[in-house]
């Protein structure tokens, strides 16, 4: 009897390391989620900003492809988000040495002159974000203060 015991423990240790190893595998997928599709070789050189070494231009819009064809390979690109509906905001930016610093706008791969940008690259909007950090202090203080009650009382 114990055998079977021991046997169905294991095999269910196993299930719970395939669950733990598939959730640690969405995380990391969930990480390259920002980065642009057609590009194919970048570095992060800051949070959300990717320095182009290699582009696939198949993959661009009608949009991102007359700029790509007009100025040609960005020195970088950038993920924003619009203030108000939290889209994804692509910024590339032309790092020239010899000019200005040049940057073209898209949303959804449709080009935009401009757009009120957020540089927080979460989902959330700002009056959620603030919510959700209330209730976790105060989910934190409902929590912590019958622990103490109980260790005074003891």
């Amino acid at each position: 009897m114990e055998i079977l015991k021991t046997g169905r423990r294991n095999r269910v240790w196993s299930r719970h390391w395939k669950i733990g190893w598939a959730c640690l595998l969405l995380l990391i997928m969930a990480g390259c989620a920002s980065k642009p599709a057609y590009l194919r070789k970048a570095t992060p050189t800051l949070e959300n900003r990717w320095k182009v070494e290699e582009i696939d231009p198949s993959r661009f819009s009608e949009d991102e492809k007359a700029v790509y064809e007009s100025r040609g390979a960005p020195t970088y690109v950038r993920l924003f988000r619009t203030l108000h509906t939290r889209e994804k905001v692509y910024a590339w930016i032309y790092d020239y040495p010899d000019k200005p610093v040049e940057i073209v706008l898209f949303i959804d791969g449709r080009r935009v002159e401009d757009a009120p940008l957020d540089p927080n690259p979460s989902l959330l909007k700002e009056s959620t974000r603030l919510t959700l950090r209330n209730i976790s202090v105060i989910a934190g203080i409902v929590s912590i203060v019958p622990l103490i009650l109980l260790l005074v009382l003891l």
